[in-house]
C-alpha cells in the first residue's frame, strides 16, 4: 500500500472555479495526454466530478467529458485526484488494487460543491478506483503505463491493443523502445508513456501467428493504435460446432485473398500418414490412400474476397459425433477445379498461416439421422375397361440424383482409386 494515504479538504468551491481554475492551467495538465509532472511534485492530477451517476471526468482535457474515466498511472509515480461534490450527496474515493482488495480510501463528503484531494502514489496492481457507498455507477479503471525515451520533455500516453482477425485477444509480447509488456487472451492491451518522436511497435506472439510492427509518430498528444495480427497469407476460416446429416458442413465464413477453395477433411487420418510398410520410401506407399481418405469433400471454386455459410457437400459421409476440419487453398492449377486430391498436394495448396501451417479450423460436428421423406400412397381408380398397352413411370427426381452424382463424379473417382491402390498395396 502506498504511503500518501492522506486526503486534504481544501473546503467549498464552485464547480466553475474548478473548471476554471483547470482552464487556467495550474495543477491541471492543459495537454491531452500529457503524464509529465506538472508542479515537480506530482506525475499528474486528475480532476473530477462525484455524482451518484458516475465520476465524470474533467481535466486533463483527454478525460473532460467522460463518465468514469480510464486513468493511466506510471507505477512509482505520484499522483494526485482533486474531485468535487456535484449532488450533494455522500461520496469518497477509494483504489483498488490486487485480488480486488481496497488498498486507499478517502473519507465520505456529502456537501455539494465542496473538493477533497486524495494523494498516492501508483502501483503496478492498481485495477480500479470508485465510491464506497455507490461502486456499481461510480466505478472506473486504472491503466497501468510503462515509461519510455530518455525522460527529457512531456510524455503522452500511447495505448496499443492487439487482436487477431476474429477480435480475440492473443498472447505474446509487445515491444516499444526496448520496453517489453507481456498481454494475454484476456488483456491484450498495453501502454506506455513517451515523449514525442517515432516508435516503432514490435508484437511477437505465441503461437503461429507471424510478427507484426508498425510505425507510430508522437506529436504533442496521446496515440491510440490496433494492431490486428493475421496470417502471412490473409486468408482466414471460421468453421463451428453444427449438426449435419452426415453429407454436407457448413462454413461459417472464409477469406480467399486470391479465390479457391474449401476442403473438408477428417484429421484422424493425419497420424495414419507414415505407416512405414516401404523402409526405402515409407511415404510413397501410404500417401495416396492418405488423401482418399482423409480429403471428404470440397467447395465449388470461390472467388475472391470473404463468402459466408459456405456449404460443401461431401463426397465420403460422416456417421457419428466427430470432429472434422475445414482448410482454405488456393487455385494453383487455374482450372477453378479442386485437383488438390487427385495430385496428392502438388496442385491447389493450403494457405498458409504461418511458416508451413496451412489455415484451417476444425470444429465437431454432432451427427443426425437424415429425416425420410413420406411416400404417398396412390390411390388406384377403377377402370371400365382393362387396357393391354403399357404404362410409362416417370420417376420423380431421377434427373437431380444423377445431376449430383455428375457433380462429385471426379473427386469420389479420385477416392476410390486411390483407396484401391492402397488395398492392392496391402494385399503384397
Amino acid at each position: 500500500m502506498s504511503e500518501d494515504n492522506t486526503t486534504d479538504e481544501t473546503g467549498s468551491v464552485s464547480r466553475r472555479t474548478m473548471l476554471k481554475s483547470t482552464a487556467a492551467g495550474g495543477v491541471v495538465a492543459a495537454t491531452a495526454g500529457n503524464v509529465s509532472a506538472q508542479d515537480g511534485e506530482f506525475e499528474e492530477t486528475y480532476e473530477l466530478i462525484g455524482q451518484t451517476s458516475g465520476w465524470e471526468g474533467v481535466a486533463p482535457s483527454g478525460i473532460e467529458g467522460e463518465t468514469n474515466p480510464t486513468l493511466d498511472v506510471i507505477p512509482g509515480e505520484r499522483y494526485q485526484v482533486v474531485w468535487e461534490n456535484g449532488d450533494g450527496v455522500p461520496h469518497n474515493f477509494s483504489i483498488v488494487g490486487g485480488h480486488g482488495q481496497t488498498v486507499q480510501s478517502s473519507d465520505l463528503m456529502g456537501s455539494e460543491g465542496e473538493t477533497q484531494t486524495v494523494t498516492f502514489t501508483a502501483e503496478e496492481n492498481y485495477q480500479e478506483y470508485y465510491c464506497q457507498p455507490h461502486p456499481e455507477a461510480m466505478r472506473g479503471s486504472f491503466r497501468t503505463v510503462s515509461e519510455g525515451g530518455d525522460g527529457g520533455g512531456a510524455s503522452y500516453v500511447l495505448a496499443i491493443a492487439v487482436e487477431t482477425e476474429d477480435g480475440e485477444g492473443i498472447d505474446g509480447t509487445v515491444t516499444v523502445d526496448g520496453q517489453d509488456q507481456e498481454i494475454t487472451v484476456d488483456d491484450a492491451s498495453v501502454s506506455y508513456a513517451l515523449p514525442n518522436g517515432e516508435y516503432t511497435i514490435t508484437v511477437e506472439p505465441e503461437g503461429y501467428y507471424p510478427v507484426a510492427t508498425r510505425q507510430v509518430t508522437i506529436d504533442g498528444g496521446p496515440v491510440e493504435t490496433t494492431i490486428t495480427v493475421g496470417t502471412e497469407s490473409g486468408a482466414s476460416i471460421d468453421l463451428g460446432d453444427q449438426t449435419s446429416n452426415g453429407r454436407s458442413v457448413t462454413v461459417d465464413s472464409v477469406t480467399l485473398p486470391e479465390g479457391g477453395f474449401v476442403s473438408i477433411q477428417d484429421p484422424t487420418n493425419f497420424t495414419n500418414f507414415d505407416d512405414g510398410s516401404d523402409e526405402d520410401d515409407p511415404f510413397n506407399r501410404s500417401i495416396e490412400s492418405f488423401f482418399g481418405r482423409t480429403i471428404l469433400g470440397a467447395s465449388a471454386y470461390l472467388g475472391s474476397g470473404t463468402h459466408e455459410n459456405v456449404e460443401v457437400e461431401l463426397d465420403i459421409p460422416f456417421e457419428g459425433k466427430t470432429r472434422l476440419l475445414a482448410m482454405a487453398h488456393k487455385d494453383t492449377s487455374e482450372g477453378e477445379s479442386f485437383d488438390y486430391v487427385d495430385s496428392l498436394g502438388e496442385e491447389d495448396a493450403p494457405y498458409i498461416f504461418s511458416g508451413p501451417n496451412p489455415v484451417a479450423r476444425d470444429a465437431m460436428m454432432e451427427y443426425t439421422e437424415p429425416t425420410p421423406t413420406p411416400t404417398a400412397t396412390p390411390t388406384e381408380e377403377p377402370t371400365d375397361e382393362p387396357t393391354d398397352e403399357p404404362t410409362t413411370t416417370d420417376s420423380p427426381g431421377f434427373g437431380g440424383l444423377s445431376a449430383l452424382a455428375g457433380v462429385g463424379a471426379g473427386a469420389a473417382a479420385a477416392a476410390r482409386r486411390l483407396a484401391t491402390d492402397d488395398a492392392e498395396d496391402d494385399e503384397e
